[in-house]
């Protein structure tokens, strides 16, 4: 009798003992399910988010980067057309006045029309200069702080300064260049005294051949200068809008380069460093 009640007290003790085992395993197996699923779904959201960025660093900071650098191409190169305009503004201004001095007797109404606006060319070719320098500056100021930044979101900040450091001696030495060779071509040169002398001599109504080739032969560096100093500048910022592309490309290479390798980065490369 003993051995048949502690038979059915162990009988009843191992089925508790599996409806335990039972329930614990279910409830690990709904918890399994539950967080994997969870964490799951959490990575993929988190991977969403990071994709979005990703494509927030090409659309909003990438591509404006790449646009400006265009601008700024476009804008250089209209600055080294109008140095080359006003050079040549110079020399037509001179040859008229030679022209005038050796054809004419007098200059009559249609020579005055004609040099009016050769003057008026010469002023607006000289406001174009100034206005293509300033525009060139300011692009060349608004795509450094675009590459900056984007060096930042991309982590190649060390990288970008690399390259500016590896051109900045070449731009140094253009521009150092350059000062020494606009101090030959001027020299003590009063430039601004000379034109107002050429103000004065023309706004003077009546001019012969004679007092035309006198005031040219005693200004002889009143066209000379300005001719060699424009065409020079022409030259010059042909150089350095060269040297300014070497960067951009350079940049741009880079920047590429890190873009493509955040994108490379896809979920499962994302899942297998979370494990």
């Amino acid at each position: 009798m003993d051995k048949k009640i502690k038979s059915s007290e162990s009988t009843d003790q191992d089925g508790k003992k599996g409806w335990i085992d039972f329930a614990r395993n279910m409830l690990l197996s709904i918890c399994s399910l539950f967080f994997g699923s969870f964490l799951f779904s959490g990575l993929i959201e988190g991977y969403k988010d990071d994709l979005s960025s990703k494509r927030a660093i090409v659309t909003e900071q990438f591509r404006p980067m790449r646009e400006t650098t265009m601008s700024c191409h476009n804008l250089h190169n209209k600055l080294v057309l109008a140095y080359a305009d006003l050079a040549g503004s110079y020399g037509i201004l001179l040859h008229e006045m030679k022209r005038i001095g050796s054809e004419g007797d007098a200059l009559d109404p249609d020579y005055e029309r004609l040099m009016n606006g050769i003057l008026a060319t010469r002023i607006e070719n000289a406001r174009k200069v100034e206005s293509a320098k300033n525009d060139t500056d300011s692009c060349y100021n608004k795509l450094f702080r675009q590459d900056e930044e984007l060096s930042i979101v991309t982590a190649s900040h060390d990288d970008f300064q690399k390259i500016w450091s590896s051109h900045t001696k070449k731009i140094n030495d253009l521009l150092k260049e350059r000062e020494n060779d606009n101090h030959r071509i001027i020299g003590n040169t009063d430039s601004p005294r000379l034109w107002e002398n050429f103000a004065h001599f023309f706004g003077e109504r009546e001019h012969d051949k004679s007092n035309i080739t006198k005031f040219i032969n005693e200004n002889p560096k009143l066209f000379s200068i300005p001719i060699e100093f424009n065409s020079y500048m022409s030259k010059s910022e042909t150089g350095l809008l060269r040297e300014m592309d070497a960067v951009a490309e350079d940049v741009d290479t880079l920047f590429s380069k890190k873009i493509n390798d955040l994108f490379r980065e896809g979920f499962f490369h994302r899942l297998f460093r979370l494990i």
